[in-house]
């Protein structure tokens, strides 16, 4: 059973994601995409009944790596029960001056665990936008793990909504070189 199944067709999820990633950077600053962010479609790959989580696919270079987690409520959240995932993925090379350009003055990747910080801030604000606009198209509100944040990949990968087969991907591109990519799954749910 995936997502489109359950009325979330990949179109509605490409205009979904697109429009929260667009309105985020919008509001943030005057950055805008170099091209029109590529969409895609993917299978899961499965490892350790999480989804895999590799960095070094999306870019050929290292990488930072952020996800948090959807949950139909707080008490699935509480029992690790979730029913989708964002995954953020942020290039090496870009990643602090797109951080910054975003209204993110703090992030230094000099200083590791404050920058780690930043890219899960990154991650959770994108979550929340994404979450903003299902909402507004009349579905229920998620509740939203906390980010947890790598370099290049997830030891062990990103737990998700274990019937999902398929994640959907769109790269956005900063400077005419693709500077973040995102990564969502996301199972059933239901109309407010």
């Amino acid at each position: 059973m995936t997502a489109k199944s359950r009325g979330f067709d990949p179109e509605l999820i490409k205009s979904i994601m697109t429009d929260a990633i667009a309105n985020f950077i919008e509001s943030k600053c005057n950055s805008k995409f170099s091209k029109p962010p590529d969409f895609s479609e993917h299978n899961i790959i499965e490892y350790a009944s999480n989804m895999r989580v590799f960095g070094l696919e999306k870019f050929n270079s290292p990488c930072y790596v952020s996800y948090i987690n959807f949950f139909l409520s707080t008490q699935e959240l509480k029992n690790k029960n979730p029913i989708g995932a964002l995954i953020l993925f942020l290039d090496y090379q870009s990643a602090e001056r797109l951080l910054k350009s975003l209204g993110y003055s703090q992030a230094n990747e000099d200083e590791e665990d404050a920058f780690f910080d930043t890219v899960g801030q990154l991650c959770e604000t994108i979550a929340s936008q994404f979450n903003n606009e299902i909402q507004n198209l009349g579905y229920k509100e998620l509740a939203i793990s906390k980010p947890l944040t790598f370099k290049n990949d997830v030891p062990g990968g990103a737990p998700f909504y274990y019937e999902e087969t398929r994640y959907y991907e769109l790269s956005a591109y900063f400077w005419k070189q693709k500077a973040l990519v995102l990564n969502l799954t996301l199972g059933p749910v239901s109309k407010k």
